[in-house]
């Protein structure tokens, strides 16, 4: 299948699938604003411990010699789970519901991150989170947001065969079809992995200096 094949079959499916990937998104959004309006509600004790910890970073070798190989293999574990666990639960009638607080969990955990590093050391933290955070969520949201609309389409086919016994399913709808489509999502993601364990602590760096500053 060539590249030009593969963008008609997504623009294909993100057309049929638009609203899906409008709920996706909402709640996606739903999960970053509540980690925003969270960090503006911490104790100023937690604040000050986080920022202490930030900043004690930035005057130690912590990052020295850091094992990218390592955070590889923990990018690996922390996310591979997940994209696994929306596999599963798009095999579940009843899994759309957790797809969803599965997305805002993770806007949450984006909204928070970025949002106390603006908050607490302001510019600063606004390089923090600009260079440390978001370049491997270029890759992982995206991969997030489609591996929650492949679940809910697949589950939805699974209620509308079970409540109409004429119903048949495309052929993009089987196991094997769906399973597919997220071994390809897994692949892209490995290029997030690649970016978290081998840029992204250089960008970290070069933004913990700024804050010692």
């Amino acid at each position: 299948m060539t590249f030009r094949n593969l963008m008609e079959n997504f623009n294909k499916h993100f057309r049929d699938n638009l609203l899906m990937y409008l709920l996706t998104i909402l709640f996606l959004c739903t999960g970053i604003i509540l980690g925003i309006y969270s960090v503006k509600y911490m104790s100023n004790n937690d604040k000050s411990s986080l920022v202490n910890y930030i900043t004690s970073l930035s005057q130690s070798s912590t990052l020295e010699g850091i094992n990218n190989k390592a955070i590889f293999f923990e990018a690996l574990k922390s996310n591979l789970p997940i994209i696994i666990g929306y596999w599963f639960l798009g095999l579940t009638i009843v899994g759309i519901p957790v797809i969803l607080v599965l997305c805002i969990f993770k806007g949450f955990s984006i909204g928070f991150t970025i949002s106390f590093f603006v908050y607490s050391l302001k510019d600063r933290g606004l390089l923090l989170a600009v260079l440390g955070v978001l370049p491997q969520n270029i890759i992982y949201i995206p991969c997030v947001i489609l591996a929650s609309v492949l679940s809910i389409q697949f589950s939805l086919g699974m209620l509308k065969e079970k409540l109409n016994k004429g119903y048949k399913g495309s052929k993009g709808s089987s196991v094997a079809g769906y399973s597919v489509s997220f071994l390809f999502l897994i692949g892209f993601m490995i290029l997030g992995f690649l970016l978290e364990a081998f840029i992204t602590p250089s960008l970290i760096k070069f933004a913990l200096k700024g804050v010692s500053m």
